[in-house]
This record gives structure tokens, sequence and C-alpha cells, in this order.
């Protein structure tokens, strides 16, 4: 929750003047200026009622995050002919073929990937601004998470395929969540 405080006591003291922002620059590389969204979720396990409250949940995080103020702070990195602000969410999907292996690596996340976009399947296609999150079933280990605290659960990092310049981000094994309580538990 944020802490308010009269701006006469957060403020610069009188006399001395703020210092200046940072000055950022473009170096011409991709924006994603509106973030499209689309949560994919791999395996069998997903199926499973405890897993569809924990989809559920995700989902409704990645509504609400894409299209709040948030989105809006994000703007001060505008960069033309880039305007960033608020996306959307534009869906899900589960997949349960191919199976997740017990162990995937990031080569085997993006062969997924390409599956699905070049399959008649929900997935929507590449776009400047899609964003696709896949989360991994439970058990189910990435290579680029193996090395990662036990108790971290949220996106490991952001990255686009070598392949292709598809945005996408593994997860290590999604937590349980409790739907009561909306607290993430291991």
């Amino acid at each position: 929750m944020p802490l308010w405080l009269p701006k006469d006591l957060v403020g610069p003291a009188p006399g001395i003047q703020a210092p200046a922002g940072p000055e950022l620059t473009y170096r011409g590389g991709p924006l994603i200026a509106a973030a499209q969204v689309f949560t994919a979720f791999w395996g069998q396990a997903w199926n499973g009622t405890d897993q569809q409250n924990v989809i559920t949940t995700l989902n409704e995080f990645f509504r609400f995050i894409v299209a709040s103020p948030y989105m809006d702070q994000l703007g001060e990195y505008d960069a033309p002919p880039y305007k960033i602000g608020r996306g959307s969410w534009v869906g899900t999907a589960t997949v349960t073929a191919p199976e997740a292996e017990p162990s995937v690596t990031d080569t085997t996340i993006r062969e997924m990937l390409q599956q699905q976009l070049s399959g008649k399947t929900t997935f929507p296609a590449v776009g400047p601004n899609t964003v696709y999150f896949v989360f991994l079933r439970p058990a189910c280990r990435s290579s680029r998470a193996a090395t990662a605290p036990a108790r971290r659960s949220a996106v490991t990092t952001t990255t686009s395929t070598r392949k292709s310049s598809t945005p996408w981000s593994p997860t290590r094994t999604a937590p349980a969540a409790s739907a009561a309580s909306g607290r993430w538990t291991r």
C-alpha cells in the first residue's frame, strides 16, 4: 500500500534543486508498445481442478496488469515511433500434445511454440506486440530456471527465440494458488 505524505515533506528542500531525471536513449531495438499477452499452460496436469484454479488466477492477473495504470508508467520509455502504453490479455490455451518432458530446454519450449503457431490452434499469430507466457506443468523443470532459488515461482526471464522474433517467457513449476486468499503457496 502506498504511503501518503504531504508534499512539503517529500519535495526538495527550499533552495535546493531536484536532480535531473535520467536521459534514456533509444538504440533502435524492438519495443513492445502495447503488450498482447497470451498464456500457454503446457502439460496434461493443467487439466486438474486445482490447476484450473491456478490458470484462472494467473489469467486474471495478466488481464488486470496489462490494462492497468502500471503500464501507463512505462510510457517514460517511449521512443519514436513507439508509444508504450496499455495492452490486453488476448487468450489462453492448455497444450497437451506434445506432452512436456520432466525437464525441458529453451529449444524444446521454442519448438512447442513454433508447432502451436504453425498449426490450427487458438494461439494468436505472432505480431509486434504479442508475448507468449509459457507455464510448465508442476514438477517440470526448465533448464533456464533449473539453477533458480527453490522458492521462485514467477516469470524467470523474457527473451526472444533465436529463429524468430517471438517473445516468450518460460516459468518454473507453477505454484498452487489459494483462490480464497489470493496467496501463492509451494
